[in-house]
């Protein structure tokens, strides 16, 4: 299993601080270390029934990968309205990608072995303006940056994919109002995303793997709200547009049908959540309490075709409803729940069962059914 261990509890240093002025300094050290095993088929089915009669290939998948890494962040303070935050993040990470092959697809037994390593630097820049204790504008530059990695060893999948790249810009703006009960947050981005990993189907062996696409972008506005209109009630609401889309056509010589305008795959434009919560006093030791929340999900195109007769599917949007009621006692919690009341089908990921025969019809992956439930929580 993974092996994950953090070492960001270092010391925070302050340098030359006076009346609120100077530097405030935060470094800290990373290490990952992580071991997988995946195994894929390749079946036979019957072109009539769809029914399975044997098996073309098989691929069993050891990989690793360990990562190092390192940062420091500093934040100069002008004054108590002013301050400006720079960080820097190095890193080298190791791969170790082990494949073993079989079947009559593979053209037999077989063995492919790749390794990689990586030394990316990460950066940000965030200037923020301080108008009061209680609001807040900023700006945020910064840098990302993904691994890339191996794929399988089916035939006519490319053996690796490279890293990506993004630069993203956000503009904010905090504020909590009406005698610091109500918090506000908005925030505008832009991000420029390049050499994008995208996942594929290679339309003969129908095996999913990754490639590099140009370039995409995505921009968008979040908002969040909290506000107690009342003693004892919380309402919070939040609400997302996000447009994401190719900017430049994928190479030609990649699996796949996509163009500049394209939506990236899984983006829903639109998503949002409204919750409303009662406290309901019954006496000095034990609290009640009601809820709901309305949570709505745009629709979210799939998976980029691998052939130019390939429509490419869509999730729809859809709605779903919670409700829940308690006891709170000391440091228990007692919660009645009923999650997904209308019993929604929602989708949250689609794919063609066999793109080389579409009559087969496609696989549907669906969010949880109604559920209804108690549970009951210490908090120590």
């Amino acid at each position: 299993g993974p092996i994950r261990v953090f070492l960001d509890s270092l010391p925070k240093f302050r340098l030359g601080e006076q009346d609120g002025k100077g530097f405030h300094c935060l470094a800290g050290l990373f290490y990952l270390k992580e071991r997988s095993r995946q195994v894929q088929t390749l079946d036979v089915q019957d072109p009539g029934s769809g029914e399975v009669i044997g098996n073309a290939a098989t691929f069993l998948v050891l990989s690793s990968i360990r990562e190092t890494a390192g940062f420091l962040d500093l934040t100069y303070h002008f004054n108590d309205m002013f301050d400006i935050q720079g960080g820097v993040r190095f890193s080298g990470n190791k791969q170790r990608y082990i494949e073993f092959g079989s079947g009559p697809v593979n053209g037999g037994d077989s063995v492919t072995t790749s390794d990689s390593k990586d030394s990316p630097v990460t950066w940000l820049i965030s200037p923020r303006v301080h108008f009061d204790r209680d609001t807040m504008l900023y700006a945020r530059i910064a840098s990302g940056y993904r691994n890339g990695g191996p794929n399988t060893g089916a035939p006519g999948v490319p053996r690796n994919f490279d890293s990506d790249e993004t630069i993203n810009y956000e503009l904010g703006f905090k504020t909590i109002m009406l005698d610091r009960t109500l918090t506000l947050d908005l925030a505008a981005y832009w991000i420029d995303w390049k050499r994008i990993q995208i996942q594929l189907t290679e339309p003969s062996s129908q095996f999913l793997y990754f490639a590099n696409g140009s370039r995409a972008r995505s921009r968008g506005i979040e908002a969040a709200i909290d506000w107690p209109p009342a003693p004892a009630t919380t309402i919070s609401a939040n609400g997302t547009f996000n447009d994401a889309e190719l900017t430049a056509d994928f190479p030609g010589t990649a699996n796949i049908f996509a163009g500049k305008g394209d939506r990236l795959p899984f983006t829903a434009k639109w998503s949002a959540n409204l919750s409303v919560d009662q406290d309901i006093p019954l006496d000095d030791d034990i609290t009640g309490y009601v809820g709901g929340t309305i949570t709505y999900v745009g629709d979210r195109p799939q998976l980029f075709p691998s052939r130019i007769t390939t429509p490419r599917l869509s999730a729809p949007a859809y709605t779903t409803f919670d409700l829940r009621a308690g006891l709170r006692y000391a440091d228990y919690t007692l919660n009645i729940f009923a999650t997904n009341i209308t019993d929604k089908r929602g989708f949250t990921g689609l794919a063609y069962r066999n793109n080389n025969n579409l009559a087969l019809g496609y696989a549907a992956s669906v969010i949880n059914p109604r559920t209804i439930g108690v549970s009951l929580a210490y908090g120590f």
